[in-house]
C-alpha cells in the first residue's frame, strides 16, 4: 500500500508539473527523486525469464558491494516513507497556496457587490 501511494504521488506531482500547476521548486525535485528511488528499488528484484535489473547495476563501480538484495527492501521502505512524507508536505503547501488565492478571489468578488 505504501508503494502504491508513493506511486500515485509521482503520477501527481508529474502531472502537476506538466499541466504546469506548480512549479519545480528544489523540495519538489528532493520528493521526486525519493518517489523515483523508490519505484527503481521495487522493481529492481523482479527476476524475469531474461533475469532481473541488477546487470544494470552489477555494472557500476562499487555495485559488488550489495550482497543481499533482500536487505534492499528495508532501505526502500525508509525511503518510500520519505517519499510519503514529501508528498504530504508538497500536498500541504499548495493546498495552502491553493486555498489562499481562493479566498483572495472571493474576497474581490464579494467587494463588487
Amino acid at each position: 500500500m505504501l508503494m502504491l501511494t508513493v506511486l500515485f504521488g509521482a503520477v501527481c506531482v508529474v502531472w502537476a508539473l506538466l499541466a504546469r500547476v506548480t512549479t519545480f521548486t528544489s523540495s519538489l525535485r528532493v520528493v521526486l527523486a525519493l518517489c523515483c528511488t523508490t519505484i527503481l528499488f521495487a522493481v529492481l528484484p523482479i527476476n524475469t525469464q531474461i533475469g532481473s535489473l541488477w546487470i544494470l547495476v552489477w555494472h557500476l563501480p562499487g555495485a559488488d558491494a550489495i550482497r543481499a538484495i533482500d536487505r534492499l527492501q528495508v532501505a526502500n521502505s525508509l525511503v518510500a516513507s520519505l517519499a510519503l512524507v514529501g508528498l504530504g508536505t508538497e500536498a500541504f503547501r499548495n493546498w495552502r497556496r491553493f486555498r489562499a488565492s481562493t479566498v483572495s478571489k472571493l474576497r474581490v468578488s464579494s467587494s463588487s457587490w
